[in-house]
């Protein structure tokens, strides 16, 4: 299938997810693919796009077959790596379970004895309970890890206010 095909049956509706499973790749795989194509997702104009300079040269390769970046689609390509940071992609076999436990065991439970105040919606309470309970977690610790890694996930910078007298509140910055 041409990669001119796969654009337009996921502009007529078809979610990239499904597009996959038909094509017998993972998401990434095909993602990784149509982005070497200077194919992208319009979230403006909710249309996959093509920002090359060739769209016949470019779109018309076997999807199934290594798509490598060609010239006609170099200048979007490498112009959309400098802007875009990569995100760590997890594989099929990383444990979850394992990292977040040895996280847990690497938080400073001394430091989260201390009552601090906030709210969760129900669901996401409910679910950090049940995952505390399953596992024989401190909630608070847990809770502690679960922000960490998320506010790192994001690039936000925990910043520590320890040293200053105005407020101990902790507040986060954005690096």
């Amino acid at each position: 299938m041409f990669i001119s095909k796969v654009m337009f049956e996921m502009n007529r509706g078809k979610s990239i997810e499904n597009m996959a499973e038909e094509l017998g790749m993972d998401v990434i795989k095909l993602n990784t693919k149509l982005k070497n194509a200077a194919v992208e997702f319009d979230e403006v104009k909710k249309i996959w796009d093509y920002y090359g300079s060739n769209a016949e040269e470019s779109l018309n390769r076997d999807i199934k077959k290594t798509v490598k970046v060609k010239d006609v689609d170099r200048a979007f390509v490498d112009r959309h790596k400098q802007t875009t940071k990569v995100k760590d992609v997890p594989k099929k076999d990383f444990d979850f379970e394992y990292t977040l436990f040895k996280d847990y065991l690497d938080a400073n439970n001394k430091e989260l004895n201390s009552k601090k105040t906030f709210t969760l919606n129900e669901e996401i309470y409910d679910t950090i309970k049940e995952l505390s309970k399953k596992k024989s977690m401190k909630i608070n610790v847990l809770i502690n890890v679960l922000l960490a890694k998320g506010l790192g996930f994001y690039n936000i910078e925990i910043v520590d206010n320890k040293s200053s007298d105005t407020d101990n509140k902790p507040t986060y910055n954005e690096i």
